[in-house]
């Protein structure tokens, strides 16, 4: 079937129920943020939490941006760069294998250890956590802080003790004896999200540890909302636990969608291991063409 219209090929897959948009078509830098917010507009787009865009660089890397469905940039995502390097795999972009992205928070390690299509499993390396205020960032009027351990986050209607940390974007901790609801959810994680504090903003998990080697979490993500899952916020959730003494090394952090498995020792990577499937490819017009990304 031949095409009149230039189009921009998008592959959608999920992890968990976080799902994403994958495409290597190149779109003009100032029509990404507005390509994003209307690509995954789930009621006038094709809808998902964020556009990945991939570019195959020299020696075997690939350069993985990942825009939120607001627009704005992060730095990186644990269940975006899975769907990313299913999407290689899957469609014959590069051989079954280790797959290493170059993100804006530095190179992160994908290694396939099953697959039977649509789904497949994933080891990621996903780079050394940080726990420094200042690499966050956060920075607390009045008090000059290391580290945000234990803080109590008390203004904008908000009195909650907080633990927040870096694992290549910014992520917020509270622990609870029970998990919020969906109403309490939004409220809590848009406010804690857009603190001031939290000069980037922040992504935000709830987190009630079961046992020493098992936590849930309900999470809101930064330029998102309310996701399924994540896995850069289940990477904060079990390294904030670990750090904090109250799980061991290794931790199942189960979300109402389903259980990833993230290993920390101090000193070292986080890995992060997890499933990803396809859900299908679609064409829209062009940005450029229609402007369905100005602003």
């Amino acid at each position: 079937m031949t095409r009149e219209f230039a189009r921009l090929h998008l592959f959608k897959f999920h992890a968990y129920g976080n799902d994403f948009l994958v495409t290597e078509d190149p779109i003009q830098e100032g029509l990404v943020s507005g390509t994003a917010r209307v690509a995954c507009n789930r009621h006038f787009g094709v809808g998902a939490d964020g556009l990945l865009l991939l570019h195959e660089k020299a020696g075997g890397y690939w350069s993985l941006r990942i825009i939120n469905a607001d627009g704005s940039e992060s730095g990186m995502s644990g269940n975006g760069g899975r769907c990313a390097a299913a999407y290689l795999h899957f469609f014959s972009r590069q051989s079954f294998g280790e797959i290493r992205f170059i993100t804006s928070s530095g190179e992160k390690i994908y290694t396939r250890t099953s697959s039977a299509f649509p789904e497949a499993y994933y080891e990621s390396l996903m780079g050394i956590p940080s726990f420094a205020a200042s690499d966050i960032p956060f920075s607390a009027a009045g008090a000059e802080l290391k580290e945000v351990n234990n803080f109590r986050l008390q203004s904008q209607g908000l009195d909650e003790q907080i633990f927040a940390l870096s694992v290549g974007n910014p992520q917020c901790v509270v622990f609870r004896e029970s998990l919020p609801e969906i109403d309490e959810l939004e409220k809590l994680g848009s406010k804690i999200e857009a603190h001031p504090f939290f000069p980037e903003r922040t992504n935000v998990s709830f987190v009630k540890v079961v046992s020493r080697s098992h936590v849930k979490i309900r999470i809101w993500e930064r330029g998102v909302g309310v996701t399924t899952s994540s896995g850069t916020g289940s990477c904060g959730a079990a390294v904030a636990s670990i750090r904090t003494g109250k799980t061991d090394g290794s931790v199942k952090v189960e979300t109402d969608a389903g259980s990833q498995i993230v290993e920390w020792e101090p000193e070292s990577q986080v890995k992060l291991t997890g499933g990803t499937a396809f859900i299908g490819e679609v064409w829209i017009p062009e940005p450029e063409l229609t402007g369905i990304g100005k602003s």
